[in-house]
């Protein structure tokens, strides 16, 4: 987003140490520590027998845990990472429009991470909403991916072919390279952007749900000791996925065309609800932590 409002290069690093220097002051002066004393003395006594917590973290309903944040994190990254892209070719959208559109996915986000995921956590447990984000992700990919090719009401090809010379590389091409895409003609008009906009919603709410939810699901499994380990072991995960992600579906982009990414994912989403169904009928410790 930072590379799309600047034309500098230097901008996501700025605005990365920013918000990095921002996170030191808040843990250091604002939040309080939330560990009793007494859990404190426990969680340095289980430190010092790491070897069990290790072995506690790789247990088979850890894994299953950890490899539906490695798929969700996969296929909804390579959404992210190609979506600029995808709007250019579909919208004819440039940078302020996908910045607007990333706007509205963070404003959701904000709104069901502060406002709704505890009381829908509390009110159906957590592996359900798990099923429910996952099947919020498969639809809104679905959507992304039948986008119809309208160009927004403003758009003048010549116009955004000039802007496109000057522009920065979008994530996904500084990996794989210059990815070669068709700007489509003038057909201007508000139905291909609405498509998007109703596609993000769910999209938006299913990613809001599903990292917490899963952490939390993976915390519960690995009791007190535990938690920092597989929480770890989460966010290694994510990192997996973030690396591969653009890779695998910047390389289907180009060879399959704009939507084929989307649809694929919509596809593997779908696989996940039915694992998770399945996972959580048949593993009573996880229907117990949640």
């Amino acid at each position: 987003l930072a590379l799309e409002l600047g034309d500098s290069l230097a901008i996501p690093a700025f605005s990365a140490a920013g918000y990095s220097f921002l996170s030191i002051l808040l843990t250091v002066f604002v939040f309080k520590e939330t560990l009793p004393p007494e859990k404190r003395k426990k969680a340095g006594q289980a430190g010092q027998t790491g070897k069990t917590s290790i072995a506690r973290a790789v247990l088979p309903i850890i894994g299953m845990l950890l490899l539906m944040m490695f798929g969700q994190q996969f296929i909804f990254f390579g959404f992210e990472s190609l979506m600029g892209l995808f709007t250019l070719t579909r919208l004819g959208l440039l940078g302020q429009g996908n910045a607007a559109l990333f706007l509205l996915i963070g404003i959701i986000l904000v709104i069901v991470q502060t406002r709704y995921i505890g009381k829908w956590a509390k009110r159906y447990g957590e592996a359900r909403m798990v099923i429910v984000a996952l099947g919020l992700l498969a639809g809104g990919l679905l959507l992304v991916a039948t986008t119809p090719e309208q160009t927004h009401p403003f758009y003048v090809k010549a116009i955004v072919e000039n802007q496109l010379v000057n522009q920065a590389p979008t994530d996904t091409e500084a990996i794989i390279g210059e990815m070669a895409i068709t700007l489509p003609e003038s057909n201007n008009g508000l139905g291909g952007v609405l498509w998007f906009v109703v596609a993000l919603v769910p999209l938006s709410i299913g990613s809001g749900l599903i990292r917490p939810l899963l952490n939390t699901l993976l915390t519960k499994a690995a009791g007190d000791a535990s938690f920092g380990v597989v929480l770890g072991f989460s966010s290694a995960a994510v990192s997996a996925a973030n690396a591969a992600a653009p890779i695998v579906m910047g390389l289907i982009f180009q060879q399959y065309g704009a939507g084929m990414p989307f649809l694929i994912g919509s596809g593997l989403m779908a696989l996940l609800v039915v694992f998770a169904l399945i996972f959580f009928r048949t593993v009573p410790a996880v229907q117990k932590a949640a």
